[in-house]
């Protein structure tokens, strides 16, 4: 009977001991993440809405596809004018549709905006960069529910609720490393836009937070 303890003991201690040991090994990626990131660049992922537009022009609604693109181009510029006061590292722009220009390392094709409109052609990119995206957050890893799911430009993150098995979608301002892999706490990765139930924040206050919350990071040393 007392092997058997004793095995169970051992079982139970080498388990804690490897958990506690993945969570210095992502301690330590954070830190280094977190001091990269202050000395490199943020792409922000810009929609263009491209394959819709084409789409709805493509079947003849000439003017649905120009609401389309008006919506759009109110947003981008309001995510734009929002990182007017980010000053954790230097922010460029990017449209989705040079995504995998800039996943396959074709850095000389991609198009990097200062502002709207308003070229980049300063920059000399190359893989010192992070990513920032905006849309549904999927499966964080520290979540019971986790689903596979198709890459996409937004990712949806699962909640289940006590009692209940609705899973809710998120929508967050979120970061991925260069090669558009998403980062992983204790790194502050993410900011969501609802908070609480009655709480909707705009692109400024996200982008405030991200900002705040990334420079407490970094000086947590």
């Amino acid at each position: 009977m007392k092997k058997i303890f004793l095995s169970i003991f051992i079982a139970f201690f080498s388990i804690a001991a490897f958990a506690n040991e993945q969570r210095q090994e992502l301690q330590e990626k954070a830190k280094t993440q977190i001091i990269r990131m202050k000395q490199s660049i943020m792409l922000v992922r810009l929609s263009d809405k491209a394959p819709v537009i084409k789409a709805l022009e493509e079947k003849g609604m000439e003017q649905r596809a120009k609401a389309v693109k008006a919506r759009q181009d109110a947003v981008n510029k309001e995510i734009m004018s929002s990182f007017s006061g980010f000053d954790f590292c230097e922010v460029y722009f990017f449209y989705s549709h040079d995504s995998e220009n800039l996943q396959q390392g074709k850095f000389n094709k991609v198009t990097l905006y200062s502002g709207y409109e308003l070229i980049a052609k300063e920059v000399e990119l190359d893989s010192n960069f992070f990513v920032a995206d905006f849309g549904m957050l999927r499966n964080e890893k520290e979540l019971k529910t986790e689903t596979k799911q198709k890459e996409k430009t937004g990712i949806s993150k699962q909640k289940r609720y006590k009692g209940s098995d609705v899973n809710t979608m998120i929508k967050c301002m979120y970061l991925r490393d260069h090669n558009f892999k998403q980062l992983d706490a204790p790194f502050p990765y993410y900011v969501r836009f609802h908070p609480t139930p009655i709480q909707n924040l705009s692109y400024r206050q996200v982008i405030d937070k991200m900002n705040k919350q990334l420079t407490k990071f970094s000086h947590q040393g």
